[in-house]
């Protein structure tokens, strides 16, 4: 008796599995695309902080907050996929 429930059961757990593993699988395809955004938005804003004073001796406050954006739009990008 138990031997037809899981053939019946089988096809069902096979449907769910697959999709499953590639759903996965993208998802951390994702998720890692989205990490080397953040690291670039990160690096540039350790090298604002790091290099303060140069950055408000040559006034390119503004040019480095666009580049920091523009970062992570990449990123707003990918997260708006998952």
């Amino acid at each position: 008796m138990l031997w037809r429930l899981a053939i019946v059961g089988f096809p069902f757990i096979v449907l769910l599995l697959i999709p499953g593993l590639m759903y996965g699988r993208s998802l951390i395809s994702i998720t890692r695309k989205i990490r080397e955004e953040y690291k670039e938005a990160g690096s540039i804003a350790e090298q604002a902080i790091s290099l303060v004073r140069t950055v408000y001796a040559f006034g390119s406050e503004t040019k480095l907050i666009a580049k920091f954006s523009a970062a992570l739009e990449g990123s707003m990008k990918l997260g708006v996929t998952v």
